[in-house]
């Protein structure tokens, strides 16, 4: 097995719930652009221990990246959306936004995840619902 290599980029709350999502736009690309230079195998959104790091904005600017990366070199890098999930509308937002920017060849587990222990709550409640109505 070869070690795999992940890159975490934080543009969200720090733990102590404060906003540091000061940079633009164009220096999220440039940072993304710099974390490809790593080859990593996933660019992450956060750790995910913190409320709020992915958001619709910040994943688009990744997959923007991951997409430029992989027309260069012709290497796939996957994304790992973590932070803040917590209702079934979201995962399938970001589902969107990577397989509009990225293709259907993203939507793999090798090179699609959602990180989030919060989820599971929502498809629960979500099952019941269309079980009764259903």
């Amino acid at each position: 097995d070869s070690m795999k290599v992940n890159v975490y980029i934080r543009f969200g709350e720090d733990e102590n719930y404060r906003n540091v999502n000061t940079l633009t736009e164009d220096e999220k690309k440039t940072l993304c652009h710099i974390a490809t230079k790593v080859k990593p195998d996933f660019i992450k959104t956060s750790t995910g221990k913190v409320p709020v790091n992915a958001t619709p904005e910040t994943v688009y600017v990744i997959c923007e990246a991951l997409r430029q990366f992989h027309a260069q070199t012709g290497k796939m890098v996957g994304i790992k959306v973590a932070g803040g999930i917590t209702k079934i509308q979201n995962a399938i937002r970001y589902l969107t936004i990577v397989k509009h920017i990225l293709g259907e060849q993203w939507l793999t587990p090798a090179y699609f995840r959602i990180g989030t222990s919060q989820l599971l709550e929502d498809v629960l409640k979500e099952m019941k619902t269309v079980k009764i109505n259903g």
